[in-house]
This record gives C-alpha cells, structure tokens and sequence, in this order.
C-alpha cells in the first residue's frame, strides 16, 4: 500500500483520474513542493461517491490500489495518518440577514465546492450589500431582507448548476455525455463558468 512518506512527484500537483478499475474514483491530487523532502508530501483522495455509509478501511484501499498509475505510484509505502472523512459537504443558515448583520460566502449556505464558485459568490455578495446600503449605516432591517432577496435572486442559476453537476456525478454515462458535447461545443463550457460565477444566466432570457 502506498507510502505517503516516501511518495515522489513532480514539481507540479498530479491529477490521477479513476480509469475502468473502479469508476467510482473522481479525482486523486498528489501534491507536492519543488524542493520538498519525501516526508513532507501528501496525499488526499476524494471519492464523494461514497457518501452512504461508513467508509472502511478495507474499502479504501481498495479503491486507490484500483487504477494501475496510482497503485505503482504507491507501492510499498505506509501511510501516516488515520483515515478521516467529511460528510455532508454542504452547510447552510436559517437566515443570511439579521437585524445588524449580514452574512457572506459560504457562511451564508452553500451546496458543494465542485463548480469552485465560493470566493466569486462571496464577492459578488459582498459588492451588492455595498450597493444596497449606499452608504448608509446602520442599515435598516428592511434594507437587509431587500438585499437578501436580490442576493438569492443573483445567485439562483449558480444553485441550479451545482445541482445539475451533482447529479451527474452519480450518472457516469450521462457526465460522460455532457464532457463529449463541452469538447466538441468549447462555448458550451465557457457558458457554465459563466453561470456559476453569475455572469450569465443558466437559460438567456429566462426571467429573474
């Protein structure tokens, strides 16, 4: 099993992706410095597809022994901590706003990181609640809740697509389809960085 202590790789991070082995595997990230020593190289694995249930050990090494590049990446080796896990990956608040407070970025709820819109979304938030309160301050509660509608209103395409990825990723055939259609339809892809850093809408012309 693979040596988290004595794993070598390149100066730059190496993206591994699951092959016909286990499909289960979305992505392994080996990460590691220029002028790092063995000891100091890490591994993370990340497999959401096995949300349900507890995550065994033997399942583990199952899973990353799968696809042949990773398993000689990490043959004889040992690894250097416990095996841990994060579930669910999402996190929410009741309310964004509250009387002398607002709420931003992930603190104000999220789905999941997989469309990477975090930062963009907290400062977009962030420029709105600046244009709503115009300078005035304190706010007043209904300046909040006001802010608080349009934010949901600007974020709600993002929602969407987040929630349209994650379905996919539990239906390889149909991600498998919509890589196809972005290779063969590049604006497609440049479509939804758009949408998930709410530059565009999800379907132009749609109302808000």
């Amino acid at each position: 099993m693979a040596a988290l202590d004595r794993l070598l790789v390149d100066r730059a991070p190496v993206f591994l992706h699951g092959g016909q082995d286990d499909r289960r595997l979305t992505s392994i990230l080996i990460a590691g410095e220029e002028k790092a020593q063995p000891a100091h190289l890490g591994l993370t694995v990340l497999v959401p597809m096995l949300a349900r249930g507890e995550v065994r050990r033997a399942d583990y090494r199952r899973i990353i022994g799968g696809p042949r590049r990773l398993a000689a990446l990490l043959e004889g080796a040992a690894a250097v901590s416990e095996l841990a896990g994060m579930h669910p990956l999402s996190g929410g608040a009741r309310k964004g706003v509250a009387p002398g407070c607002v709420l931003l970025g992930d603190a104000a709820g999220f789905i999941d990181p997989v469309t990477g819109a975090g930062m963009t979304q907290a400062l977009m938030s962030a420029e709105l609640l600046a244009a709503s309160l115009a300078g005035r301050f304190p706010p007043q509660e209904a300046e909040l809740e006001e802010f608080e509608r349009r934010r949901q209103r600007m974020l709600a395409d993002s929602t969407r697509l987040t929630r349209m990825v994650l379905g996919m990723a539990g239906r390889p055939a149909v991600a498998a389809a919509m890589v196809r259609l972005m290779r063969s339809w590049p604006g497609l892809f440049s479509h939804a960085i758009g949408v998930s850093g709410g530059m565009r809408r999800l379907i132009p012309g749609w109302p808000a």
